[in-house]
């Protein structure tokens, strides 16, 4: 009986470990999009492809961009470093147009930065070094959650 029971929970014990592991290396290759467009014009879509390579599109009204380069996936962050172009990356946090100083956190170089979360991507302030959860949704005249959600 004592046997038995030592089996179960050594079973148990390995399922539990292999269900953690893959949780813990989520696979992140897709496309996300933004939930609600920022200052009721500008959406964000990001391809996130198998081969650490990214495409990051913001798009609205009369305004587009569009960012090529790689990426890397460390301690649930997800670090963009963009091939340099005409275009310079867009801060989520200001919605403004900053250039291309290269930052540094956890041994990565980057240009931009997105919290992984399950099956979405947050944007992240710089000042704060925090996701940002909320922003201004001006159709709907609130703040509200804001997240780049994974499309099927």
């Amino acid at each position: 009986m004592k046997h038995q029971q030592t089996i179960n929970y050594f079973v148990f014990t390995i399922l539990l470990t292999v269900s953690t592991l893959q949780v813990s290396a989520q696979n992140i290759v897709g496309t996300y999009r933004s939930n609600f467009p920022l200052g009721g014009f500008f959406v964000t879509t990001v391809k996130l492809h198998a081969n650490g390579s990214f495409d990051h599109h913001v798009a609205g009204d009369m305004q587009r961009q569009h960012l090529q380069g790689t990426y890397v996936q460390k301690d649930g962050k997800v670090y963009l470093k963009v091939e340099p172009k005409k275009d310079a990356p867009v801060d989520l946090s200001t919605s403004r147009v900053h250039n291309y100083k290269l930052k540094q956190a956890n041994g990565v170089s980057y240009h931009l930065l997105y919290h992984v979360g399950r099956k979405r991507l947050y944007a992240h302030h710089e000042k704060s070094g925090k996701r940002i959860i909320r922003k201004k949704n001006y159709a709907k005249n609130r703040r509200q959650k804001y997240y780049l959600h994974k499309l099927k």
